[in-house]
């Protein structure tokens, strides 16, 4: 493991990551890190609390750990299953598309104005 700090672009650090972990607890609204790990194809776990934001679903585009064990059980099971990994990565990135594309959001603002 490598803790870089600041790094100019974040796309060269996403090119190099198998996994992505947010181990989040507290906070409100979009977390836009988790929506670039899974725009990038990496597969992500986190809790249910940033999930909340998402409403991605868990085992389809990302897994939800909620404390320091479910966190490890996740991180050793995509770190030992490559299907695992391309599987999420793969509904991950539809799941982007999909549900926060420019024309998605362009299309809520329009309803709600």
């Amino acid at each position: 493991m490598l803790v870089s700090g600041f790094v100019a672009e974040i796309r060269e650090v996403y090119d190099t990551a198998k996994i992505f972990v947010a181990p989040l607890f507290t906070g409100a609204g979009l977390q836009n890190k988790i929506l670039e790990a899974m725009s990038m194809h990496i597969p992500c776990i986190t809790t249910s609390v940033v999930n909340k934001s998402l409403d991605a679903q868990h085992q389809t585009h990302l897994l939800i750990a909620n404390n320091e064990q479910e966190f490890v059980t996740q991180i050793e099971l995509l770190l030992a299953s490559e299907d695992m990994r391309i599987h999420l990565s793969s509904k991950a990135r539809q799941f982007v598309e999909q549900q926060f594309s420019w024309d998605t959001a362009n299309k809520k603002l329009k309803e709600i104005l």
